[in-house]
């Protein structure tokens, strides 16, 4: 997923704008407040030169458009990009029309073109050089995890000697970008079930997490929680109240919420969070019982997410059974470190429990470390090698683990649950790390995002809620050859406005760019160059399948022959999912443009005709403003072909049978409101061919 998410521009503009709600009379502006200044009228009111002489970032542009005035925002963004490529870096999510341009012009020349466009462009403005207010940890850049600028990060051997890596500049979870958005995670609690915690370090002292039912030293079980004394925890290990405060529950204790800017040591990622000692580990390990017995008591003590860099053993059914239940009944997310041995996810993060994430690790160099665990039941990764954390007696060292990844992945969470002021539930903040992990292209295959921890996106992801049920059609050739025809999907809110035009002789783009040279049931990956927005997250690169489709994250499982479940488990589009094999004839391309990028499937046969390839040509484009259009020219068909068109995400449950709604389709409609002549029994959508299905979709005005 990219590092910001966008919803198209000007299209998510005019989005916002159409709910904007009216300020009611406790909230209008003041007199004195209308007298002042705006942002604009400050800008616009100095010098070019006055805007330039402060340090600013070298052929970056920040403008404002004018989302409420559409047609002249375009013009005067096309006017701005012509100055180079123009690239747009990031767009706003609060601010409608805010956007920071790559261009390869001066800044001056680019103020100079923006303000020239009038009532497009409300102001424009160099990218200022920021200084840190350098945080008062001193070991802040050696935090690779949180601010990786390419630093050498140092592991601890199990010799006692060190290991060495340069890091990849931005191989991070973007925690300053996340930090501005959400600061701390005030009022959370979060369970380190551990070998102990130091709750004396000096870093974490006024993090431990205390219980105000128990008075400290009376000998007395104040609370009634079966536990005498439990002030800051227990310990399960040696059923008393203290912890024996070992370096492990220490350390992924100081990357969840160390304190920050206190002039020592570390901080952690969520500052300000309250760390529950629960302790089950010595250094023989521990057994399922006391890690039960720990699970039971943080939740029943309020704790709403644990961090557990623990596992071993096979499938237990009564650790199975009470994470369900804390899970479901309790609302508890479990973070999991998934293993160590460079196999396949261990227990318990291989239990297929929806209140489960499972961390493996990353490098700073951005390989997935080779003892990460990985494959089926991996969830995602964060940074757990040479991480830099507390340990008992005041103590830092840099250790390496899945251990050291999951309580990254628990500050998040804890970020996350702290905006919602102890609201969101488990699922939302689930859904809300797994759908914003930054793809890798070395995490694929690996885990099942095929991504990285991105704190700053998750936020982004959070405030946007739940991704929206996709929208798809299913068709079943008939032997037919659907009519030229090209349709357009615009952002509208959670759907399309669907836009269809006939008749179409060429593709809109021609397909002279790159031939990404798939074979049968092949994949290639393609960077976009910027960021396109779809099903409520952000994406830098897609997926081209050769099967007619493509993805937003790594999904080689899904080039099999077309079925709704296969469609539907990942972000996609397809013009024509189906079994195609252009290692027969054909080509699948991609070209480049400044405004869209167009995926052609060019002459490709369907791989059960290969023998004499008929033509196959339709194409994709992807336009930066959100627009998504798909070109059929010929397409032969056969009796026993399938294919799906549309768009889809991962929500199969909810899913729809037409594009748009039932108000596009007439008489041709079914029970469940689809766009078609019949619905089968496994939910499929047959219809007769192509052109009935885009006959269910709007015409162009």
């Amino acid at each position: 997923m990219s590092t910001n998410k966008t919803t198209g521009l000007i299209a998510a503009g005019l989005i916002l704008l159409a709910n904007t709600v009216a300020l009611s009379a406790s909230t209008m502006v003041s007199p004195s407040e209308k007298s002042m200044l705006s942002p604009s009228e400050k800008v616009n009111a100095a010098t070019i030169e006055e805007l330039t002489k402060t340090p600013h970032v070298a052929n970056q542009l920040v403008v404002r458009l004018d989302m409420q005035k559409r047609s002249k925002a375009t013009a005067s963004l096309a006017a701005i990009r012509a100055l180079s490529r123009g690239r747009i870096r990031w767009e706003s999510q609060l601010v409608p029309g805010l956007v920071v341009l790559d261009i390869e012009e001066s800044v001056t020349k680019g103020l100079q073109v923006a303000r020239s466009q009038g009532e497009g462009v409300l102001y424009s403005h160099p990218s200022y050089v920021l200084h840190t207010m350098d945080s008062e940890d001193p070991k802040w850049e050696e935090l690779w995890g949180l601010k990786n600028t390419g630093q050498t990060a140092r592991n601890l051997n199990p010799d006692g000697t060190y290991s060495y890596l340069t890091g990849t500049p931005g191989i991070d979870i973007r925690i300053d970008e996340a930090w501005a958005m959400q600061p701390n995670a005030d009022g959370v609690v979060v369970a380190v079930i551990d070998d102990g915690v130091d709750i004396e370090h000096e870093d974490l002292l006024e993090t431990i997490w205390t219980n105000e039912g128990e008075h400290p030293f009376n000998g007395q079980d104040d609370d009634g929680n079966g536990y005498v004394d439990d002030v800051h925890g227990w310990n399960f290990l040696n059923d008393q109240a203290d912890s024996i405060s070992m370096n492990h529950g220490t350390h992924t204790s100081g990357t969840i919420a160390a304190i920050g800017d206190n002039d020592t040591g570390i901080i952690g990622v969520a500052p300000g969070a309250a760390i529950m000692p629960a302790q089950f580990l010595g250094e023989d390990g521990g057994s399922t019982t006391d890690a039960m017995s720990a699970i039971e008591y943080v939740v029943q003590n309020g704790a709403r997410i644990s961090n557990n860099s623990w596992g071993g053993g096979g499938y237990h059914a009564g650790l199975y059974e009470l994470m369900a239940v804390a899970g479901n009944e309790y609302d508890h997310l479990f973070v999991v470190a998934v293993g160590n041995n460079g196999s396949n996810c261990g227990y318990p993060a291989a239990y297929d429990l929806d209140c489960i994430i499972s961390v493996a690790a990353v490098q700073p160099d951005d390989q997935l470390a080779n003892f990460s665990n990985r494959g089926p039941g991996v969830d995602l990764a964060a940074p757990g090698w040479g991480i830099v954390s507390s340990i008992a007696g005041n103590q830092y060292e840099a250790y390496a683990g899945t251990s050291m990844a999951a309580p990254h992945v628990a500050g998040v969470a804890a970020l996350l649950l702290a905006r919602s002021n102890g609201t969101a539930s488990a699922a939302d903040i689930k859904q809300a790390i797994l759908a914003s992990v930054r793809p890798l292209n070395t995490l694929s295959g690996a885990v099942e995002t095929g991504g990285m921890l991105d704190a700053a996106a998750a936020i982004v992801a959070f405030d946007a809620g739940p991704i929206e049920p996709a929208e798809y059609g299913l068709l079943e050739h008939t032997g037919e050859t659907p009519a030229h025809t090209s349709v357009t999907f615009e952002p509208d809110g959670v759907a399309f406005d669907v836009c269809r035009e006939d008749g179409v002789t060429t593709l809109p783009v021609a397909p002279n760019g790159e031939n990404l040279s798939l074979d049968d049931d092949t994949s290639s990956w393609v960077d976009l160059d910027w960021t396109f927005s779809y099903a409520g997250r952000s994406f830098e690169r897609v997926q081209v399948h050769s099967n007619g489709s493509i993805t937003f994250a790594d999904a080689p499982w899904l080039l099999e022959p077309p079925s709704v479940e296969n469609f539907s488990t990942a972000p996609r589009i397809a013009p024509m999912y189906t079994d195609l094999d252009p290692s027969a004839a054909g080509s699948v391309r991609v070209n480049k443009l400044e405004d869209r990028v167009a995926f052609s499937w060019c002459s490709v046969p369907a791989y059960s005709n290969s023998g004499t390839p008929p033509a196959n040509t339709m194409q994709l484009e992807l336009f930066r403003d959100g627009r998504i259009r798909m070109t059929w020219l010929d397409i032969p068909v056969f009796s026993d072909q399938q294919a799906i068109i549309g768009l889809g995400s991962e929500d199969v449950e909810n899913q729809q049978a037409d594009f748009n709604n039932a108000e596009n389709c007439g008489d041709n409609t079914t029970p469940g409101g689809s766009c078609a002549e019949d619905v089968d029994a496994n939910g499929r959508v047959g219809v007769e061919d192509l052109i009935r299905l885009l006959e269910a979709w709007g015409q162009c005005d």
